[in-house]
């Protein structure tokens, strides 16, 4: 997320929210 709001494609996005929560908040059970 970092590299990706450091590039110039991040100055097309505008007041969006980012969940960076390590992939917790899709719902899915994590695999083991």
């Amino acid at each position: 997320m970092a590299v990706f709001l450091a590039s110039d494609d991040a100055s097309f996005v505008t007041g969006a929210a980012f969940v960076v929560d390590g992939g917790f908040g899709s719902g899915l059970p994590p695999s083991n």
